[in-house]
């Protein structure tokens, strides 16, 4: 009666060794499928800058690095002489309205060959 006890036990065990291999078989083919779908992503543009406690601005050096792993589908609202506006000098700085933003509406889809 043992002997059928363990043999039932391991038959047991391989069964459920066999489910734990298939569930992580499936689980790898789950994160090799390429995802697809869009993102509307809209953020403050202009020259690179911290407005401290209250934003950034990206511009040519932040900017692409927000954008890495994604396509962008369309702008809506990009005007790309804002991308290039110079920083402006510490005189005009009380003059400048950093609570006043561009933010144009990017549209953007997940880089296929970053995912493959």
């Amino acid at each position: 009666s043992s002997s059928s006890s363990s043999s039932s036990s391991s038959s047991q065990l391989d069964c459920s060794c066999e489910e734990e291999e298939s569930k992580e078989e499936s689980e790898e083919e789950e994160e090799e499928e390429i995802i697809n779908g869009i993102a509307f992503f809209s953020v403050p543009i202009g020259s690179d800058l911290l407005v401290w406690n209250l934003h950034r601005q990206y511009g040519q050096l932040r900017l692409p690095l927000l954008f890495k792993g994604w396509d962008i589908l369309d702008r809506i609202g990009w005007e790309e002489n804002r991308l290039l506006l110079p920083n402006k000098s510490l005189e005009n700085e009380k003059s400048y309205n950093f609570r006043k933003t561009y933010n144009p509406v990017f549209v953007l889809s997940p880089s296929i060959s970053d995912q493959l």
